[in-house]
């Protein structure tokens, strides 16, 4: 590795704080100032009312409905100024607008199983788990993890009644999708297929590829890593002496740090909650629970109000992480080392998140009696303690 980036790496982790989390108590969401009497713990929101079930012969909706536009009301949007240092390359305020707008573009939409009788919060979670894993295996990059991800859950919210018995081939198609858009050396149809234990075919994956490429359309959307990419790249050029716009490019900062932070947003997308919040705050609330209140709202462009709700809401996980300890940064066959951090690991994910369960049961029963967290103007609160219980996984 150049050493030259090795030692600016260096000076990013002395002049940034971040901090490692094997060896100490996990950063809560109570800083100081930030008010005293905020419950440190995630209360999930209310259980939804399930609607009526759509036709199940009409699979994909063109139209405008109800659930497409349900979570575009839930979040209020917020004013993000331009975190991004000058680029001689690109007009940084443009880029940066250009980049918080698609978010509004490929919205998220948390309560999309109300559509699909047969399927279930836990189904996703294992269906993603597993993908992971396939992503290990093939030595697929993290951003077409997330991509297959984004795919499923935007393919799912257009659709009725999907069975379960046709999950699998959902998401191997979202997979195979994605590869072929962000992979150099995609794996064939064939492998594809042949890691569904002949579960799908190949024309099945073809046709099923079709449909939903039909349905979604846009592909391209800037997903949570993309935007831990970006802070960390915006921390590390303010935070260097000596910046160097072509040096936005390439990682500037420590790979471990990017992989830890990476460990935790892969534990929160098992859980379908976590469509409740955009990329953008997922990642923004990550790096605050391994950094700082002051460099997660500087790198993201967001107020401490506008991630609170999201902060509070991964703090369990963000416990749970911590209980299970970080992954080291692993090292793959023909994957380059300055690239290896950007290779998506499986890291018995389910089994952390029944963990996580588990903890927040045991927390939950904690913090019955404790006031409910301050709420923030302008934007969706947890609810109080009791009001809820998370899906058994």
């Amino acid at each position: 590795m150049d050493t030259r980036v090795e030692n600016r790496r260096q000076e990013f982790y002395k002049k940034t704080d971040f901090k490692t989390i094997n060896t100490q108590m996990f950063p809560t969401p109570q800083k100081e100032g930030e008010g005293e009497n905020r419950d440190p713990m995630i209360i999930t929101s209310p259980e939804k009312p399930r609607g009526k079930r759509g036709n199940p012969l009409q699979e994909i909706n063109y139209g405008p409905s109800h659930y497409q536009f349900r979570n575009i009301f839930t979040s209020v949007p917020v004013q993000r100024a331009s975190p991004l240092p000058v680029l001689s390359w690109a007009d940084s305020d443009e880029l940066w607008k250009s980049m918080v707008n698609k978010e509004s573009v490929y919205h998220r939409n948390s309560n999309y199983m109300d559509r699909h009788v047969d399927l279930q919060p836990r189904m996703r979670s294992i269906l993603i788990d597993w993908i992971m894993e396939v992503c290990e295996v093939y030595s697929l990059h993290r951003e077409t993890f997330y991509l297959a991800v984004d795919y499923i859950d935007r393919y799912l919210n257009k659709t009725t009644d999907i069975h379960k018995t046709r999950l699998q081939l959902v998401g191997v198609t979202a997979l195979f999708i994605a590869a072929k858009l962000e992979e150099i050396y995609p794996p064939k149809l064939a492998d594809f297929a042949y890691v569904t234990d002949g579960a799908c075919t190949d024309d099945e994956i073809l046709s099923q590829e079709l449909i939903m490429l039909t349905a979604l359309w846009s592909l391209s959307p800037i997903t949570a890593v993309s935007w831990l990419n970006v802070y960390l790249q915006t921390a590390h050029a303010a935070y260097a002496s000596t910046p160097n716009q072509s040096s936005f490019f390439l990682p500037q900062y420590p790979q471990e740090t990017f992989v830890h932070i990476s460990q935790l947003l892969d534990l929160c997308m098992l859980d379908i909650e976590s469509l409740e919040f955009s990329s953008g705050l997922l990642a923004a609330s990550a790096l605050y629970h391994f950094s700082s209140r002051e460099l997660a709202t500087q790198v993201s462009g967001y107020h401490f109000k506008d991630i609170a709700a999201c902060v509070h809401w991964m703090a369990p996980f963000a416990i749970t992480v911590r209980d299970n300890g970080l992954q080291p940064l692993k090292q793959f066959k023909r994957v380059q080392d300055s690239d290896a951090h950007n290779i998506q690991t499986h890291t018995n994910n389910i089994d952390t998140l029944v963990s996580w369960y588990r903890m927040f049961i045991r927390v939950h029963a904690e913090v019955t009696t404790c006031q409910s967290p301050t709420e923030i103007g302008g934007f969706m609160t947890p609810p109080k303690s009791g009001q809820k219980q998370p899906a058994p996984i």
